[in-house]
C-alpha cells in the first residue's frame, strides 16, 4: 500500500511537468509565429494580429497551408529546423534528468530505526513531566531532562505501568532511581534490600516524613529485624494442628521438594521422612512447652535445662541416636 505522502508528491510532480511542457510548447510556437511574421515584414496577408505585431501562437500552422506559403518556403524550413532542434534538446534534457534522478540516492525513512530523544511537548504528553510548567509532580524517578536554559527537570512516572531499570553493577541504579523514589514515595512499598543499603538510607525518612510503619524483615539477622516465629502459627487444639505441623516439617526438611517430585536417589527419599519424624518430635515438645509456659520456644535457642524446651531438644537428640527398628 502506497503512502499518502508519496502519492501526493507524485501527483504534484506530474502536474508541474505537464504545465512545464505546455508552457514550453506555447512559447516555442509563439516564437515560430513571430519569426515568420518578421520574415514577411508583417504583410497584411497574415491577418489581424492580437495587438501591434503580436499574433496568436498557432498562426504559423495556418500560414503554412495558405496560398502564399511557397513564397516563404525558406522561412518555414528555418522554423522546422528550429522546432526539430528544440524538440531534440528537450528530449535529451528529459532523458538526462531522468537518468540523474535514478542514480541519485533515495532516502528511506526509518531504515536504521526511528528511535530518537523526545521533545518537551512529547515528554509532557507522556506524563514524565507535569502538564503545566511548575505544577506538582510525583512518581518513580526514571531520569532527567535539561531544557534550553540549562535547567534540569526530573522525569517521573506516576502511571499504573511497571518500571524496570537495567544497567551493569555499580552503575548508579540505586542512587539514581531507587533511593530518590523511596525518599519521595508517600505510599506503602515492599523493598527487597539484600545488602541493607536502602534500609540505612531511606528507613528514617519513610518513618518520619512519609508516616509509614517501617518493618525490617531479616530472619538471619542476630538483631534489628522484625521477629516471626512460624511455630506460633500452628493452630493447636484444632483439626488443622497436624496438617500445620506437617507443612512446617516438610518445608524445613525438604525445602527443594525432592521427595514430592520423586527425584531419583534412595538416600534423599529415605532421609526426608526421618527428618520429618524428628521435626515432628520437636513440634510436639514445643506444644507441651506452649501449654506449660504460654509461649513456644525457639528451635535455635532452647530453654534452661529441665524445662519443656530443653526436653524437646533431648527428644530430638534421642531420636537422632536411637537405632532404627
Amino acid at each position: 500500500m502506497n503512502s499518502p505522502i508519496l502519492t501526493t508528491t507524485n501527483h504534484r510532480r506530474l502536474l508541474l511537468g505537464s504545465a512545464a511542457v505546455a508552457t514550453g510548447a506555447a512559447i516555442t510556437s509563439s516564437l515560430a509565429t513571430q519569426f515568420i511574421a518578421w520574415r514577411v515584414d508583417y504583410h497584411p496577408a497574415l491577418g489581424v494580429p492580437w495587438t501591434g505585431h503580436l499574433y496568436a501562437p498557432w498562426k504559423w500552422l495556418e500560414w503554412q497551408a495558405s496560398a502564399w506559403a511557397p513564397n516563404a518556403e525558406a522561412s518555414f524550413r528555418v522554423v522546422h529546423a528550429g522546432l526539430l532542434g528544440v524538440t531534440a534538446l528537450a528530449m535529451f534534457g528529459a532523458v538526462a534528468a531522468s537518468t540523474a534522478r535514478r542514480r541519485r540516492p533515495i532516502r528511506h525513512e526509518g531504515v536504521h530505526g526511528t528511535a530518537r530523544f523526545q521533545t518537551e511537548p512529547e515528554i509532557r504528553r507522556g506524563g514524565l513531566l507535569p502538564r503545566r510548567t511548575g505544577a506538582a509532580h510525583a512518581g518513580v524517578y526514571v531520569g532527567g531532562w535539561t531544557d534550553l536554559k540549562g535547567t534540569t527537570h526530573y522525569l517521573r512516572h506516576d502511571g499504573p505501568e511497571h518500571c524496570i531499570v537495567i544497567a551493569p553493577t555499580r552503575s548508579g541504579k540505586g542512587v539514581g532511581n531507587v533511593v530518590p523514589t523511596l525518599l519521595s514515595w508517600p505510599a506503602s512499598a515492599v523493598v527487597y534490600d539484600e545488602k541493607g543499603e536502602l534500609w540505612a538510607l531511606t528507613a528514617g525518612w519513610r518513618a518520619s516524613g512519609a508516616d509509614n510503619v517501617v518493618i525490617r524483615w531479616e530472619p538471619g539477622a542476630a538483631e534489628g529485624g522484625a521477629g516471626f516465629n512460624f511455630l506460633e502459627e500452628v493452630r493447636l487444639g484444632t483439626p488443622h494442628e497436624v496438617a500445620d505441623a506437617q507443612n512446617i516439617a516438610q518445608m524445613l526438611c525438604d525445602p527443594e521438594g525432592n521427595v514430592l517430585r520423586a527425584v531419583p536417589g534412595v538416600r534423599a527419599i529415605r532421609a526426608a521422612p526421618a527428618r520429618c519424624e524428628k521435626i515432628g518430635r520437636v513440634l510436639h515438645a514445643n506444644r507441651r512447652a506452649r501449654r506449660a509456659e504460654g509461649a513456644c520456644r525457639h528451635l535455635c535457642r532452647p530453654a534452661a535445662r529441665g524445662s519443656p524446651g530443653h526436653r524437646c531438644v533431648r527428644a530430638f537428640e534421642g531420636g537422632r541416636t536411637r537405632p532404627r527398628p
